[in-house]
């Protein structure tokens, strides 16, 4: 017997009619809703946006769609053959990070994933720029305790 098709409904707060839309708060939570002819394992898993393009020998930039602030810049003459590279970029909670590594303080910026094909390395530096950690500005920064 066939199954009919399982369909997914995004559900959020809905903000009183005399009220504009507004993002939902951090207290609110989105809902993933699903209708299904008998009970299975549910899981909501959110992939990342995927980012490519072929990168030339003479160079070229790539920006992540999902977050603006990320960017990876490659110069002229770092490949000879053209190669296709990929990005994801995936938000970190700060909370998350700091019970792993038991640092209050700790501020973490967007994880970035690079994937390439072709050679492993290329022949001249890549540019990898990635946004500081939020709260974390020029003035205030230690460079000693900021690792990429």
């Amino acid at each position: 017997m066939e199954e009919p098709p399982r369909r997914l409904l995004w559900k959020a707060p809905i903000p009183a009619p005399s009220l504009p839309a507004q993002p939902p708060r951090p207290c609110q939570r989105l809902w993933a809703h699903c209708q299904v002819p008998h009970f299975s394992w549910f899981l909501v898993v959110s992939r990342p946006v995927s980012d490519a393009c072929l990168v030339p020998p003479e160079g070229t930039l790539l920006c992540s769609s999902g977050h603006p602030g990320v960017k990876v810049t490659f110069p002229p003459g770092a490949t000879e053959e053209p190669r296709r590279v990929s990005m994801q970029v995936v938000h970190m909670a700060g909370r998350e990070l700091r019970a792993l590594l038991g640092e209050p303080e700790a501020a973490v910026s967007p994880l970035l994933r690079l994937s390439q094909s072709g050679p492993p390395s290329f022949l001249q530096p890549v540019t990898v720029q990635l946004p500081l950690p939020s709260g974390v500005t020029g003035h205030g920064l230690d460079r000693a305790r900021l690792h990429l």
